[in-house]
C-alpha cells in the first residue's frame, strides 16, 4: 500500500472492480554504452536496476505532474527529478537519477561505506560514513547512500544532459539502521524499510523511462538494461481450511467461494483439497507482510468487513487484570495538581542537552549520552526531571506573572540496576523510576518554597500519605538552594526533596525571580500506599481560630516553629503559615512569620479564656526558645 496502484489493487477487491494491469512497454536497450553493475554486498541489496538516457533537457514538469505531485505534499523540483518521486507514490519503488557525465565510468559499485567516509548529501549535508552502510559509487567515490538520499557529486541540475536512472531494492533492516545511525529519515528510506517486492524495480525503470522519453522528445536510451538479481527463496504455501477462517472471524457464512474469489481478486492463488485451501502469496505481500495462517484470515475479515460480524459474548472465562496501582496514582496525581492546585502539566523529551546539564553545574559523566540521539542537541538521558523544567520556566517567565508547572515521567539512572530488557539479557538496564516535579515562580514573590510545600502537603494528605519534612544539608543535585532544601521521608524512606533554586543556577539560566521546585519518586511513594483507608468521625464542637505573628531571626526554620507551637498543648489542632516578610519595619538579620492557629476539643465547645492562655503560653514558649517577639 505504499503507491497508488497497490491502494488501487484494494479497491478493485472492495468494489468488485477489475484492476488494469501495470505494464510499461519494453525498453528499447542502446549500444552507445555500456553498463555494468557489481554488488559487492548482495546480503544488503538484492537487486539493481539501472539504465542510461542521453540528450535531455532539465526543465519544468508539465502541469499535470506538478499537480499530482502536489496532491500528495511534494514540491515539484524538474521534469527528471519528478517522474523518479512520481513513480515512488505511482507504483511505490523509490528511484533515483544520476548525472551520467558526474560518474567517472559506466561501472556502478554497490558495495559497503568505508569506515569514516565522507559524503555530502542531496541537501548539503556532510556526514562520516561506517562500513554499516550501504553505497552507491562509482570506481572513485560514493555518489549515493543506498536507499535513502543521493549525493551532491551526481544530482541532477539545469545542466544536466545525460542521466543514468536507478532502481534497487535493499535490505529493510540495514536502512533504518542506517536512516537512524544518521538522522536521515527520508520517503525512500520509509518504504525501503518495510521490505519492497524485488520484482517491482524493472517495472518502475520501464515506467520511468517511457515517461521521461514523453517530456524529453530529443532523448533516447543509449545503455543496455542493467539488472542484477539475486531472486529470493519463493514462499511456502499457506494452508488453511474454511472452518477455521469462519471460526477465528466469528462469521460462519463466509463461503469458500468468497475466501477464494477475495484471495485470488488480491493477487493469491488458491487451490482447494478435502475442504483445505493451498494460498501461495504473490511477491508483493511475501516481504514479511504475509506469512502465517492468522494473516490469511486477517485478509478474509478485511474485505468480509468487520461491521458485518455479530457481536456474541466470548466463551471462555476473563480474569480482571491486576489493579495498576502505579498508573491509578499517577492519574489521581494529575488530577490533583491541574484542577485543585492550577498546575499545567508539561510533556518534555527524555533527552537534555550538555549545555543545560552544564547551567545546573551537574557532572555531565553521570549521564548516559546515546549513540543515535533523535535530537543531535541533546544527546544524554535525564536523570531527573527538574533540569528540563527549568528550561520551561525560563521560555515562560516573561509571558506569565504565574508559573505553576509539573511533570511525571521517567528517569534515568546509571549506578543503579533496573529490569532486563528481555528474557535473554544478562545484564539490567539502568533504573527507570517514574518521578513527578513540580515548579513554582510568582513574580514578586519572595517566598517561593511555601507555595511548593502547600501543594505537596495537599497532594500527598489526598493520596492518604504525611510525610515529614527534614532539614538536609546533603545537595543530592547541584542546583538546589544550600540553605532552603528539605527532604520528604515517610517512615524510613525518602520520598524526594522540595528546594529553592540556587542562585547561581538561577543567574546561569537567565531567571528573573526564585523558583520553588519538588520532585518525588513515585515508584517509592506507591509502594508505602496503604489499601486501608482509616476515616475519623466530624468534629462535634467548633473550632476557636488566632493568628499570632512574631519576629525570629532568618535562620530559625518553620519547620522548628512548628514543632514547637504544636508541642504546647493538645488542643492546637492545626498551624499553617500564611505570610512570611523581611524588609521594612522588620530589623536585618530578622524576619516577621504569621501563623492561622486552630483550637479545638473533642469533648466541649471551649472558652475564650482557655483559648487566650494557651495562646499566652504558645507566645511564651517561642520567645524562651527563639527570642521570638510579637509583631
Amino acid at each position: 500500500l505504499w503507491g497508488h496502484y497497490g491502494m488501487a489493487r484494494e479497491c478493485a477487491v472492495m468494489y468488485g472492480k477489475v484492476l488494469k494491469p501495470y505494464n510499461p512497454p519494453a525498453i528499447i536497450e542502446g549500444t552507445q554504452k555500456t553498463i555494468s553493475v557489481d554488488i559487492q554486498a548482495k546480503e544488503l541489496c538484492p537487486r539493481a536496476s539501472f539504465i542510461a538516457i542521453d540528450n535531455v533537457h532539465i526543465e519544468p514538469s508539465p502541469a499535470w505532474l506538478k499537480e499530482r505531485l502536489t496532491a500528495v505534499g511534494l514540491k515539484p523540483i524538474n521534469n527528471i527529478v519528478d517522474v523518479t518521486n512520481y513513480l515512488m507514490y505511482d507504483l511505490g519503488q523509490p528511484m533515483h537519477a544520476h548525472d551520467a557525465d558526474k560518474l567517472s565510468d559506466g561501472n556502478i559499485i554497490i558495495r559497503r561505506a568505508k569506515d569514516g567516509e565522507q559524503f555530502i548529501t542531496l541537501d548539503k549535508k556532510e556526514m562520516a560514513l561506517t562500513a554499516d552502510m550501504l553505497v552507491i559509487a562509482d570506481k572513485n567515490k560514493a555518489v549515493a547512500l543506498a536507499g535513502i538520499m543521493g549525493g551532491e557529486e551526481s544530482n541532477i541540475h539545469d545542466g544536466t544532459t545525460n542521466i543514468i536512472l536507478e532502481a534497487a531494492n535493499f535490505d529493510a533492516i540495514n536502512i533504518r539502521k542506517t536512516a537512524q545511525a544518521v538522522g536521515l529519515r527520508t520517503d525512500a528510506s520509509t518504504r525501503f524499510e518495510k521490505s519492497l517486492d524485488p520484482y517491482m524495480t524493472e517495472k518502475a525503470l520501464r515506467r520511468a523511462v517511457e515517461l521521461i522519453l514523453e517530456l524529453c522528445l530529443d532523448a533516447s536510451v543509449s545503455s543496455n538494461f542493467s539488472d542484477e538479481f539475486t531472486e529470493p527463496t519463493p514462499p511456502e504455501p499457506i494452508h488453511i481450511s474454511l472452518d477455521s477462517i469462519q471460526k477465528k472471524i466469528g462469521a460462519t457464512d463466509i463461503t469458500a467461494e468468497f475466501v477464494t474469489t477475495t484471495l485470488q481478486a488480491l493477487g493469491f492463488t488458491v487451490s482447494e483439497k478435502d475442504k483445505e485451501c493451498s494460498v501461495g502469496i504473490p511477491t508483493w505481500r511475501a516481504t514479511k507482510d504475509v506469512a502465517i495462517p492468522e494473516d490469511i484470515v486477517e485478509e478474509i475479515a478485511r474485505m468480509y468487513g468487520f461491521n458485518n460480524v455479530s457481536a456474541s459474548l466470548p466463551s471462555f472465562p476473563i480474569t480482571p487484570p491486576p489493579e495498576n496501582t502505579l498508573r491509578n496514582t499517577v492519574n489521581e496525581i494529575k488530577k490533583l495538581l491541574a484542577l485543585e492546585a492550577g498546575c499545567t502539566e508539561v510533556y518534555n523529551y527524555s533527552f537534555i542537552s550538555p549545555e543545560i546539564i552544564e547551567k545546573t553545574g551537574d557532572n555531565i559523566d553521570k549521564y548516559i549520552e546515546l549513540e543515535n540521539p533523535v535530537a543531535k542537541d541533546r544527546p544524554f538521558l535525564r536523570r531527573n526531571l527538574m533540569s528540563n523544567m527549568l528550561e520551561n520556566v525560563e521560555k515562560n517567565q516573561h509571558n506569565y506573572d504565574i508559573i505553576r508547572l509539573f511533570e511525571i515521567g521517567k528517569t534515568f539512572i546509571i549506578e543503579e540496576e533496573g529490569e532486563y530488557a528481555d528474557n535473554t539479557c544478562t545484564t539490567r538496564l539502568p533504573k527507570q523510576d517514574t518521578h513527578l516535579a513540580i515548579a513554582i515562580a510568582h513574580k514578586g514573590d519572595d517566598t517561593p518554597f511555601f507555595a511548593v510545600s502547600q501543594v505537596v502537603h495537599n497532594l500527598c494528605q489526598r493520596l492518604g500519605i504525611i510525610p515529614k519534612i527534614k532539614n538536609t544539608k546533603n545537595q543530592e543535585h547541584t542546583f538546589t538552594h544550600p540553605g532552603r532544601t528539605a527532604d520528604l521521608v515517610v517512615g524510613k524512606e525518602r520520598i524526594g526533596y522540595m528546594s529553592e533554586l540556587h542562585p547561581s543556577v538561577q543567574a546561569a539560566l537567565g531567571l528573573d525571580e526564585r523558583v520553588a521546585m519538588c520532585e518525588i519518586n513515585i515508584n517509592t511513594l506507591v509502594s508505602l500506599l496503604t489499601e486501608k483507608t482509616s476515616y475519623k468521625p466530624l468534629d462535634q464542637f467548633p473550632a476557636v481560630e488566632r493568628d499570632l505573628a512574631i519576629v525570629v531571626d532568618t535562620a530559625t526554620t518553620h519547620k522548628e516553629l512548628v514543632e514547637t507551637i504544636s508541642q504546647v498543648s493538645p488542643l492546637i489542632t492545626s498551624v499553617d503559615l500564611f505570610d512570611v516578610y523581611e524588609g521594612e519595619h522588620v530589623e536585618k538579620g530578622k524576619k516577621s512569620m504569621a501563623y492561622h492557629l486552630k483550637y479545638r476539643s473533642n469533648k466541649k465547645t471551649l472558652e475564650a479564656k482557655e483559648v487566650d492562655d494557651i495562646h499566652d503560653k504558645v507566645v511564651q514558649m517561642l520567645g524562651k526558645k527563639f527570642g521570638a517577639e510579637l509583631r
